[in-house]
């Protein structure tokens, strides 16, 4: 009987936590063309053959446009939006002026939700996902002096059902920046190489 009633609590957890949930677009993109799906909760446009030629970065300021699903204070968002713009312009060569041979990095921090410890606790609800944290973003790449796009993204990205943090309430969401920071890590560096092999 005990294993019933938590097979019947388990359950809605589990669907919960597979839902996908992709951001509505908040029209910070340049253009949502070309979006398609990559996984459960991405849209990304192909990597656009003349990203190669482009040497040096210009990163724009992370703007924040949560969504209704974000439950992070003001704070913890703007720090978090902080340490991407940071990460990112790390992970870059910047410019010292605009050229042809420019692009420009847009990020908007879409998402930021904290786990839920209590959800946690046990590896039984842990693993359903219902009681992770998350971040979001929209983001892309565009010539710095036409403005037309060679890359896009939009995702949001949960944390590891496996990892040991059940009352780390960020760590899920800080994972997540850390992640869209190694991606554009990885683009920037191998432009000509796909994103599909990067660890999901």
């Amino acid at each position: 009987m005990f294993k019933s009633r938590l097979a019947l609590l388990v359950l809605p957890l589990f669907l919960i936590g597979c839902k996908s949930a992709i951001p509505d677009r908040t029209g910070f993109l340049s253009t949502y063309d070309g979006l398609e799906a990559s996984g459960k909760m991405a849209m990304e446009a192909p990597v656009h053959a003349d990203l190669a030629r482009y040497g040096q970065f210009a990163v724009e300021p992370v703007e924040i446009r949560l969504d209704e699903r974000s439950n992070a204070t003001d704070i913890k968002a703007q720090m978090l939006a902080s340490k991407l713009q940071a990460d990112i312009q790390q992970a870059v060569t910047l410019p010292s002026s605009i050229g042809s041979k420019v692009a420009t990095v847009r990020i908007a921090l879409t998402r930021v939700r904290r786990s839920a410890p209590l959800l946690n606790i046990h590896p039984g609800t842990k693993l359903t996902g219902a009681g992770l944290g998350e971040a979001g973003i929209e983001a892309e790449i565009v010539d710095a002096t036409t403005g037309q796009q060679l890359w896009a993204l939009v995702e949001v990205r949960k944390g590891d059902r496996m990892e040991l943090d059940t009352f780390a309430e960020y760590d899920d969401a800080e994972d997540a920046i850390a992640y869209f920071a190694q991606r554009f890590h990885d683009l920037v560096n191998r432009p000509d190489q796909s994103l599909e092999s990067a660890t999901r």
